[in-house]
């Protein structure tokens, strides 16, 4: 196994170095799902991504150590908050050098349609091929969630989902 801070060779390449696997703890590392940088030291993902990574490394879920590949670096990091319904901040124990993802924001109920129009894709590591960055075209969001007062787009539902280990991975 690799040590963090090591070279691994399995991350993901530009244009999507933001784009990273978090793995379990084990003997050897486990794929559980993908996530983005945030910052060069905080990591974003679903909950259950990092649940499944307790469960797969045995470990509590209170206190679960993750790996996280970014590029060609490995670190460890422990789950820094928690954000109802399903996400995850990660905090890594040092930095990484591949530059954080840019965010939109200020996405609008109705703004769903320049995501199709537009060639929005899902892009991460998928269970089938945990060692492959690929991606899905958005080919029509079926449901949409906003808020009534801010009109802010809260969530959306993509046609034919996202396969398995792409939870977390940005659009």
């Amino acid at each position: 196994m690799n040590q963090p801070g090591t070279s691994s060779g399995t991350g993901a390449p530009a244009p999507y170095s933001f784009i990273v696997r978090i793995e379990a703890m084990t003997g050897e590392p486990k794929f559980c799902g993908t996530g983005f940088l945030l910052s060069s030291v905080h990591v974003a993902t679903c909950a259950h991504v990092a649940d499944h990574a307790a469960l797969r490394a045995k470990r509590k879920a209170a206190s679960w150590p993750l790996l996280v590949r970014c590029g060609n670096e490995l670190r460890r990091g422990t789950v820094a908050a928690v954000c109802d319904p399903d996400g995850v901040l990660i905090r890594l124990e040092s930095p990484v050098s591949e530059e954080p993802v840019r965010l939109l924001v200020g996405m609008r109920a109705g703004d769903e349609d320049a995501l199709e129009g537009h060639g929005a894709v899902i892009v991460g590591f998928t269970e089938s091929v945990p060692d492959t960055l690929v991606e899905s075209p958005v080919k029509r969001v079926v449901n949409s969630l906003g808020n009534v007062a801010t009109r802010q787009l809260c969530e959306i539902q993509i046609e034919g989902g996202r396969r398995e280990g792409m939870s977390g991975s940005p659009v």
